[in-house]
């Protein structure tokens, strides 16, 4: 993804973390209101938990990496947030971001 898209879905994610409450149910909700304007489907919820599970492993072993796409971008993120779950928040992040309701086609 372009280097602008990835620091927008990072910053999504971190506000859900700082922002969106304590549970994974409601950062996701955080997220879903934000970007669909409407609450996320039962099953939307049911994949974006999923990805985040395999998000959060993949980078629990490569935490290196989660580095990296916490540095991708202008902006850097709070230095306080947990830089592996910030990843996985931002896979999902990106996941909403690129559904084609949350895509505006001109």
């Amino acid at each position: 993804n372009d280097p602008t898209y990835v620091e927008a879905a990072r910053a999504l994610g971190a506000l859900a973390m700082t922002r969106g409450g304590e549970s994974l149910e409601a950062r996701l909700g955080f997220i879903g209101a934000r970007v669909l304007a409407r609450p996320l489907t039962e099953g939307e919820r049911g994949v974006l938990a999923g990805a985040h599970a395999r998000l959060l492993g993949e980078f629990s072993g490569a935490p290196g990496e989660a580095a990296k796409l916490a540095a991708v971008g202008d902006s850097k993120p709070d230095p306080g947030l947990d830089l592996v779950e910030l990843a996985a928040m931002t896979g999902v992040a990106t996941i909403v971001l690129n559904l084609d309701e949350a895509v505006t086609h001109e």
